[in-house]
């Protein structure tokens, strides 16, 4: 028994062969091939497609008529690692038929690490860089063919100038040479007057200073100079002069400084002289010579001058005559109490303080305990000139 199938006549639907079908097929896939091969955004958005993570090396042909110099092109990571593989093809080699069997036998990818991948990141890296160098160069691949650099090592190192390095060791040889000058007069100052009883030329070489001040500003808390007084080894006046303030005085301290206000106003007194004045006769007379005196840091402060620290004696900091703190530190005492205690003079600065006075005992305090003073600046002295030497 036969069994047949009909077709209504009023079906719409074509007929189409198997061979129309594939070739129609055949058709649509060329057609979608070049539409993708002139499509500028092609190869970014098959990468997008895949997910990939690595770096790309793509090979340039070698043999074409304009070759890429290289020997590759660079292309960043698309995602993840920012790393860029650069390449250099080596020189050319003398034999023939080496280049020409396998032009990139000789080539050398360097690849940069990124900067922020240490452990297993790191060497995953490592493992894929080199797996797709494999499938780039093909047999020509070789252990050596990959090498690693790490971005640090990229950037240009810095080197001194010899210029700069001559004039920094020809600055530090004449300091050490200037140090060494002044050390030696030091210790030639220290020599010549370490004897206990100085001869009449040696007495020349001191001079004691103390100066009286005033305060200015709105609580009178800063002092400024108003009297300065020289006195040479035995006593004996070389100079007292009032200074002229240029400020307003809000605070005289009288009581204590024994300074009036007609002893500095500047159109009262003849005798007050300026600051410059004061300083130019200070510094005419203590030139070249040990100063002493009790305090002689504010001293120098107020005058607004220096002084070589070798050439300074300060009773105020001579450690037989500090006294020792509980915390066991040495701390200064004050002029009255060491003019008391060593001197055995009673009512020193019991009222107003007078400069001169003031010089005069801050020297007769150094002429006591002089041998013992030089004698300990000569020790220091020669230490200061062997640290300086070595």
């Amino acid at each position: 028994n036969l069994a047949f199938l009909s077709i209504p006549s009023h079906s719409s639907m074509p007929f189409i062969s198997k061979a129309a079908k594939k070739q129609m097929k055949l058709r649509r896939a060329k057609a979608a091939a070049a539409a993708a091969k002139n499509s500028p955004h092609a190869d970014s958005k098959q990468q997008e497609h895949e997910g990939t993570t690595e770096p790309t090396i793509k090979l340039s042909d070698p043999t074409a008529s304009t070759p890429n110099p290289s020997g590759f092109r660079i292309i960043k990571s698309t995602k993840k690692s920012d790393t860029k593989i650069d390449s250099k093809s080596p020189k050319p080699s003398n034999s023939s038929t080496s280049a020409s069997s396998d032009p990139l036998s000789n080539t050398i990818i360097k690849v940069t690490i990124p900067s922020n991948l240490t452990g297993p990141a790191l060497r995953t890296f490592r493992k894929k860089s080199r797996r797709l160098a494999k499938q780039k160069l093909g047999p020509s691949y070789t252990d050596s063919s990959v090498v690693f650099r790490s971005s640090s090592s990229l950037q240009k190192r810095k080197f001194a100038s010899i210029n700069d390095a001559v004039k920094k060791s020809s600055s530090d040889a004449l300091q050490a040479s200037e140090d060494l000058k002044k050390l030696k007069r030091a210790e030639n100052l220290a020599r010549k007057i370490a004897s206990h009883q100085p001869s009449d030329s040696s007495k020349t070489l001191y001079v004691g200073l103390d100066c009286e001040m005033v305060g200015v500003g709105s609580s009178g808390s800063k002092s400024v100079l108003a009297r300065v007084s020289l006195t040479d080894y035995d006593g004996e006046t070389l100079l007292d002069t009032h200074v002229k303030v240029s400020e307003k005085v809000t605070d005289f301290r009288t009581h204590v400084s024994g300074i009036r206000p007609s002893d500095i106003k500047n159109k009262s007194r003849i005798s007050a002289v300026t600051l410059r004045r004061a300083q130019e006769m200070v510094i005419e007379v203590i030139e070249g010579k040990v100063v002493v005196g009790h305090g002689l840091s504010n001293d120098f402060k107020c005058l607004m001058i220096d002084h070589p620290k070798y050439m300074i004696r300060d009773t105020a900091k001579f450690r037989p005559y500090m006294r020792k703190a509980g915390t066991g530190k040495y701390k200064p005492r004050k002029l009255r109490d060491l003019v008391k205690d060593f001197l055995g003079e009673v009512g020193f600065q019991e009222g107003k303080h007078d400069s001169c006075e003031d010089a005069h005992a801050a020297m007769k305090l150094y002429r006591l305990k002089r041998g013992e003073w030089e004698r300990e600046m000569e020790e220091k002295a020669k230490k200061s000139k062997k640290r300086v030497s070595k």
